[in-house]
């Protein structure tokens, strides 16, 4: 990254200061909190299958929008998988079964949640 864009970002996450200036990442791998650690503001939690955060699971949705609404973050970034909706899923034999739809619909549904 840039010394320029690095400034950027800073004076960004600097005029949420009136805010609790937390960033919080949904379906993602610490990318974003790590930035806007190096930038100063609180950074919260990281929820990702990688981590062990199984976002497809209803009860582990229910109790992820429970700690995102008590943290109360001012930026959440989400980014669900997109398997379904992909044009490049086209080419995948079992991209129309019902388990594989379901499950993109019901990430979608939760990322709406969290919107």
């Amino acid at each position: 990254m840039k010394i320029s864009d690095m400034t950027c970002y800073k004076s960004i996450l600097n005029s949420f200061d009136m805010f609790s200036s937390d960033v919080t990442e949904v379906f993602s791998m610490p990318r974003v909190n790590k930035m806007a650690s190096m930038a100063g503001p609180t950074v919260g939690q990281t929820y990702d299958i990688r981590l062990g955060c199984n976002l497809l699971d209803k009860k582990e949705q229910d109790r992820v929008l429970l700690e995102i609404e008590k943290a109360d973050p001012i930026l959440t970034v989400i980014c669900p998988p997109c398997d379904p909706f992909s044009i490049l899923q086209n080419f995948r034999r079992n991209r129309n079964s019902k388990e594989w739809l379901k499950r993109g619909k019901g990430s979608a549904s939760f990322c709406n949640a969290n919107c």
